[in-house]
């Protein structure tokens, strides 16, 4: 396997858990307002128990995704320094190879410290 290869593939796993965190917390959303706006009876305090119950688990989810989250940066920023043994700039490399990136992994990249120029983000708006 190539660098460029292993950069592709390694960017396209971060975006994928990345994206995955707010897929999950999206999830917790649609169902928490499924069992609000159902017609299961709260007579005994169920609704109100599992509501409880998925709020919870939206709590941990929170909190995990923002670890990744930081976990993710790290990685980009390790990732980018890797490619900077290589080329002489981020951009440099994604010129030569015809790398392009998300915008999600354009994000995480900035935040470590490594801003990627627009041209070599595939999903910019």
């Amino acid at each position: 396997m190539t660098f460029t290869n292993f950069y592709i593939e390694t960017e396209r796993l971060i975006t994928l858990a990345q994206n995955r965190g707010a897929d999950v917390l999206e999830l917790y959303n649609t169902i928490i307002s499924t069992i609000d706006t159902s017609l299961l009876s709260d007579s005994k305090g169920v609704k109100i128990w599992i509501t409880g119950t998925y709020q919870t688990g939206k709590s941990i989810s929170l909190l995990d995704d923002e670890n990744y989250y930081y976990r993710a940066v790290a990685l980009v920023k390790e990732l980018q320094s890797l490619v900077l043994d290589r080329y002489d700039s981020v951009d440099d490399f994604y010129e030569t190879e015809g790398v392009t990136v998300s915008q999600t992994f354009a994000f995480l990249s900035e935040a470590a410290g490594y801003p990627i120029s627009p041209q070599y983000i595939e999903d910019i708006s």
